[in-house]
């Protein structure tokens, strides 16, 4: 007998989609095993912008809903604990969790007035989603804030002012306030200066993208992207001009960057960078896998815990495009790409949830017969890598909790790694300060904040966080790597092992 489980599979998936309910998605060759997916049914339109993975195990997004910009907060398994729309809002394009453990959504307001027009917008949450404050900013035009990372001050926007044709940083305190508003667009192509991600660099820095002729020594003329690196005071500490034009990027381990861009000719470029020196590690272009399809993009690239990274996007065709995830390996080679859902479907957002091997992945698809978008969302599981394994020299620590990896950095819990180093350790509650001391070093911390401070005699020296220290589910922990080197020890990891040596020297 023939067999048509194919054709039961596209039934499903179609009636899934007209009807809103949560349907898996088509899956090609192996690499992801199936999880859970979820599509939104709104009364208008729905779409899924950026998702961020939150320190319970679940996860957040935020997009358009309703003409309202909409956040959802879902458990680790799919299940939504809660979902907001904020009226002044349109569309949501970034969204963090705080240190506080609140969220921030940022994006655009609807049109406001002929003589405002449409402004930057963010909102801050609590843990349940409800709103402490929500704060507008720019002027008459066409405003928006593309990405939002938190710093020591507050938050650090990444915007643009299209009346104006400016690109601009915005730094906030916390309520939001602006403190700073910095104009880089003498750096940038009139006109190019977009750039979707603002990315936190290991050394406190920022690195930020945006369009730019560039003029190669052979005399050809390319539209490319300006790449800027920034110290932790905003100041440019170098730029350089690749090929491409770039959709999205993030910080990957070693303190590289990723990047994901147009290539050209329908082709998909990645870069990784080291974020210090500004050299390219590896570059690498795609094509689609489908000829129905003459385009492959990739509007966000997450770093995996393996070293590589997962683009998110589609293929694009003449009338039609399918939502697509490419996976690469340490080195950027291919290791599997995928489909899902039907045609007319597109994935914009992605996130790794920390130490584990599973994705989220948001975008939005048009149910066939409809105008209207509507959300999806689709986990992807690639398989659980084990803890990492913590060792003093020749023996391995036995920890009170697993190490927890946050943004590439391994956690420890506060009291087993400095027992461990032999240093004394407080906790005062009031002020949420860690103080450790051994001999004649003492290192400071703060629950929550980026700085840190060493003190060797009666020298202090302050020191930028790649991840703060933090309580996680009711255990403090700190990053590994500052508290040993703090301490005058050598920090070595084997990423093929997930082993994390500290090496005394004694």
């Amino acid at each position: 007998m023939e067999n048509r489980g194919w054709l039961f599979g596209i039934i499903v998936t179609v009636l899934a989609l007209l009807l809103g309910y949560s349907a898996p998605p088509a899956f090609g060759a192996a690499g992801a095993k199936n999880g859970w997916s979820a599509v939104d049914n709104p009364d208008f339109a729905s779409t899924g912008h950026a998702v961020t993975y939150t320190s319970d195990g679940g996860w957040l997004m935020t997009g358009s809903k309703d003409r309202m910009i909409h956040v959802k907060k879902v458990s680790g398994k799919g299940q939504v604990e809660w979902e907001q729309q904020f009226y002044n809002g349109l569309a949501g394009f970034s969204v963090i969790e705080t240190q506080d453990g609140g969220y921030l959504a940022a994006g655009q307001t609807r049109f406001i007035s002929d003589e405002e027009g449409v402004q930057a917008y963010m909102v801050k949450m609590d843990q349940e989603g409800m709103m402490e404050w929500e704060q507008i900013h720019g002027g008459k035009g066409f405003d928006k804030i593309n990405s939002v990372v938190e710093v020591p001050e507050g938050y650090l926007l990444d915007g643009t002012l299209m009346n104006e044709d400016k690109r601009i940083l915005l730094v906030t305190d916390k309520e939001g306030a602006v403190l700073r508003q910095l104009d880089m667009s003498a750096y940038f192509k009139k006109g190019q200066g977009y750039s979707p991600a603002v990315i936190k660099t290991s050394d406190g820095g920022f690195v930020i993208t945006g369009g730019n002729d560039t003029l190669y020594p052979d005399n050809t003329v390319v539209a490319g992207t300006r790449i800027i690196k920034l110290s932790k005071n905003y100041t440019k500490q170098w730029t350089k001009d690749v090929k491409g034009t770039v959709l999205d990027g993030e910080a990957a381990g070693n303190g590289d960057v990723l990047l994901s861009m147009h290539g050209g000719q329908g082709s998909l470029l990645v870069y990784r960078l080291d974020a210090q020196k500004g050299s390219i590690n590896w570059e690498k272009k795609f094509y689609s896998p489908k000829k129905a399809y003459i385009e492959v993009r990739g509007y966000d690239i997450v770093a995996t815990l393996d070293g590589g990274a997962l683009i998110a996007g589609d293929l694009g065709g003449l009338s039609s495009q399918i939502a697509y995830v490419l996976k690469l390996n340490a080195a950027g080679a291919k290791e599997w790409e995928q489909t899902f859902f039907s045609n007319n479907s597109w994935f914009t957002g992605a996130a790794a949830a920390e130490g584990k091997g599973e994705y989220l992945l948001t975008g939005h698809t048009y149910p066939l017969g409809t105008d209207k978008p509507k959300s999806v969302m689709v986990q992807l599981t690639t398989g659980e890598l084990p803890p990492v394994q913590v060792w003093l020299d020749e023996q391995q620590l036995k920890l009170s909790q697993d190490p927890v990896v946050i943004s590439n950095t391994t956690m420890l819990p506060v009291r087993d790694i400095f027992a461990a180093i032999g240093a004394s350790v407080t906790y005062q509650s009031s002020t949420k300060t860690i103080r450790a001391v051994k001999g004649e070093r003492t290192v400071t911390m703060t629950l929550g904040s980026m700085q840190a401070t060493i003190q060797i005699g009666q020298q202090t020296v302050r020191v930028a966080l790649a991840v703060p220290a933090q309580a996680i589910r009711g255990v403090t922990v700190v990053p590994l790597r500052f508290v040993g080197e703090a301490f005058g020890n050598e920090i070595r990891w084997d990423g093929k092992a997930r082993i994390a040596t500290i090496v005394t020297g004694a």
